[in-house]
């Protein structure tokens, strides 16, 4: 089989693909004379090499159990197999050339979780495949532990109560069993605790470690900070800045010495400046700026390197997240504040530990939590945050450190945390939030569609998931300027989100193309 790709315009021939390969589209924003923000249409040209069945295997759960396989994704283009034979499929797929895809999710999925979940995150705790949520709640002092069913829903499995106003949460296998295990601090009484995870979503009893008498605890952050392959993890301590504690590989934890600094809220960690250690970036409390701290590689870090933010009227920074939003392999940074004019920053990094300001955001109001991934699969990072009014906010990446236009989704309450994750396993990242009075909203991603095939000697099958639908299926015999192109109405069927087209193979010469129309 062979795969080419390039602008449905440019298309003329599909026995000389290989001719027009100057005129091929990579997906890559910058590829293409297209005019900003326009959206191409792409076409695949899938030829039959032989008689022989294919079967290409896939993700999404209300497909077939047969072995299929998404072919078409957001960048799409790769190699498949030499061009020859008989029966010529097309395939048209929406993908970004300049410009943006929209960030787009179904209506709120709301579930019950502790009071005021401070914190989310996910993780298979049982071993099913299907992502699971625990949130710390700071009102009721406990976590709780939703088991996902793979579809978007979710059941309270048990709540663990840790001790007063829990803040911190993270997931990580600290002691080498395959099982996630759960570290969580708390703001009063001064220790971080340990949950061993038994691969059930049940957890073993908690252990506790006193970091520092006169810190209250914030956020924990994972990592292997002394480079000994073993997961460790970095504690916030207001007032007086950072602990490490190194992980023996079984589940206990040494302290490293901590840093001081003023910090509070939140905390994120990456190779700022490339020389293999991990290093921390944290918000100040006060003052409107971003602490970077180098690693050395032990668990300790150097002083701290203070990096300004232009905001508006907040007094301190809320929340901090980092990734690599511009494409040069430096991790950025995102910070966001109180300000309703202001409420994103946005610092690239250089890739020595240095950050400068690129730009700001204004939602309309304070955010209060941010998270990072890419929400439409075009291979660019988005970003999803929280804010007063119950919505979360999403702004897909241009791939330079800027941004689109924000969408905006509900949510039950006020968003507290968040996070990012496939919790329905249609291959798109969800956002999940936990929310002030006591509920978890699960919004399903629905920003790029599934499309894929099914091709054996006597048959074709086409499928795409995508709901609501926005894609029409056409049929063309010829695909010169203009084509003959008629919408197909025959052989569909609907199961949910799913759409499934099945033809015979008794001629050659047809093609089809699944075109974006919303």
């Amino acid at each position: 089989m062979a795969a080419d790709f390039a602008d449905e315009r440019r298309l003329k021939n599909p026995r000389n693909l290989r001719s027009s390969a100057d005129n091929s589209v990579s997906g890559r924003r910058g590829s293409s004379a297209l005019p900003k923000r326009d959206i191409s249409v792409l076409a695949v040209m899938l030829t039959l090499l032989s008689m022989d069945d294919i079967t290409l295997p896939s993700v999404h759960p209300q497909l077939p159990s047969s072995p299929i396989r998404q072919i078409m994704k957001t960048n799409p283009c790769r190699q498949i197999g030499s061009s020859a034979g008989i029966v010529a499929l097309l395939f048209l797929s929406l993908v970004p050339v300049r410009g943006v895809l929209p960030i787009k999710a179904a209506a709120a999925k709301n579930f019950s979780s502790g009071a005021n979940p401070v914190t989310v995150v996910l993780g298979d705790l049982d071993g099913d495949g299907k992502l699971d949520i625990v949130t710390a709640n700071d009102a009721t002092d406990d976590l709780t532990i939703l088991l996902g069913d793979g579809k978007g829903n979710f059941t309270v499995k048990t709540n663990y109560s840790i001790g007063t106003v829990p803040q911190g949460l993270a997931m990580g296998d600290f002691n080498g069993d395959g099982i996630p295990d759960l570290v969580a601090s708390r703001t009063y009484g001064n220790a971080t605790i340990f949950l061993r995870g038994l691969g059930d979503g049940n957890f073993a009893p908690a252990t506790y470690q006193n970091i520092n008498a006169s810190a209250a605890i914030g956020q924990v952050v994972v990592g292997d900070f002394n480079n000994d392959g073993r997961l460790d993890f970095v504690a916030e301590l207001f007032p007086v800045g950072l602990s490490a504690s190194m992980g023996a590989g079984d589940g206990t934890f040494s302290n490293a010495a901590p840093n001081f600094l003023s910090s509070d809220k939140s905390i994120a960690t990456a190779d700022f400046n490339k020389d293999g250690k991990l290093d921390i970036a944290i918000p100040y409390s006060s003052g409107k700026r971003v602490s970077i701290l180098l690693g050395n590689g032990n668990g300790t870090f150097g002083n701290a390197t203070n990096f300004s933010v232009p905001s508006g009227p907040a007094t301190y920074l809320m929340c901090i997240a980092t990734a690599d939003l511009n494409n040069d392999g430096n991790p950025d940074l995102v910070t966001a504040d109180q300000s309703a004019t202001n409420g994103l920053t946005i610092l690239l990094g250089n890739g020595n530990g240095q950050f400068t300001v690129k730009t700001n955001y204004a939602l309309g109001s304070e955010v209060t939590c941010v998270a990072i991934a890419d929400l439409n699969r075009d291979g660019i990072p988005d970003i999803a945050a929280g804010v007063p009014g119950n919505a979360v906010c999403a702004l897909p990446g241009n791939g330079d450190g800027t941004f689109g236009p924000t969408n905006r989704f509900a949510t039950a309450e006020t968003v507290d945390g968040i996070a990012i994750g496939d919790v329905n396993k249609d291959g798109q990242m969800d956002i999940v939030t936990g929310n002030t009075y006591g509920t978890v909203s699960v919004l399903l991603n629905q920003s790029v569609p599934s499309v894929g095939m099914i091709l054996t000697a006597t048959k074709l099958t086409l499928f795409w998931v995508y709901n609501p639908p926005i894609f029409s299926l056409q049929t063309s015999t010829n695909l010169g300027q203009g084509g003959n192109w008629s919408t197909v109405t025959y052989n569909m069927t609907t199961n949910g989100s799913l759409v499934t087209f099945t033809d015979s193979l008794n001629h050659a010469g047809n093609y089809y193309r699944l075109r974006y129309s919303p």
